[in-house]
């Protein structure tokens, strides 16, 4: 004895059943779910005065074994990455594109195949432009941007304000693009 169903030529299946009903099952898994988690509280019956018929319900205090999680000694440590410290130093950069970058691009492909001679050459570079003064090449970007630090060896000293200050300046420039200072968190403070 089965069902039948009658075939309606007209009707098309737009297959919003099937995952309708499966969005219904989850939120039934994560509603019953969360209502089995949830503590248990007992009920407590007794008689309240004279008369027999009056009963009182109230609940009894939730077992400690539901309402108590783990103690903080139970939790686990997460280590620090090969011993570094907690500290974060937060340090300025600032991200430099040369409209036409011929004169950076030696530098910028130096880099690839060895960094210090890319920073030798950057200092070539900025002994020629004083608008780059107090700055050093940190790295390079895939779209051919310089990016910039203070220079530890300068002799004044470079902070975010100096550094947006710097880049004010350098936009000034007609061969500079942008010049973007940014903030960037070193954990572990500097190495």
């Amino acid at each position: 004895m089965g069902v039948e169903v009658p075939d309606n030529e007209g009707a098309q299946d737009t297959g919003v059943i099937g995952p309708a009903a499966a969005a219904v099952a989850i939120i039934g898994v994560l509603v019953g779910g969360s209502i089995l988690s949830a503590p248990v509280e007992t009920l407590s019956l007794s008689k309240t005065g004279p008369a027999s018929d009056a009963l009182s319900i109230s609940p009894s205090s939730p077992s400690p074994a539901l309402t108590r999680g783990p103690s903080p000694t139970d939790l686990p440590v997460i280590a620090s990455d090969q011993g570094a410290s907690a500290k974060t130093v937060v340090s300025p950069e600032m991200v430099v594109k040369f409209k036409v970058d011929t004169r950076v691009k030696p530098i910028i492909d130096q880099f690839w195949k060895n960094p210090a001679a890319a920073r030798k050459a950057f200092l070539d570079l900025r002994a020629k432009r004083p608008d780059l003064s107090g700055l050093k090449l940190d790295r390079v970007t895939y779209s051919n941007e310089l990016v910039l630090v203070p220079d530890a060896t300068s002799k004044k000293s470079t902070g975010a304000k100096e550094m947006r200050e710097m880049a004010r300046k350098l936009m000034k420039s007609p061969d500079i693009e942008y010049a973007e200072v940014t903030m960037t968190a070193h954990p572990g403070g500097n190495k």
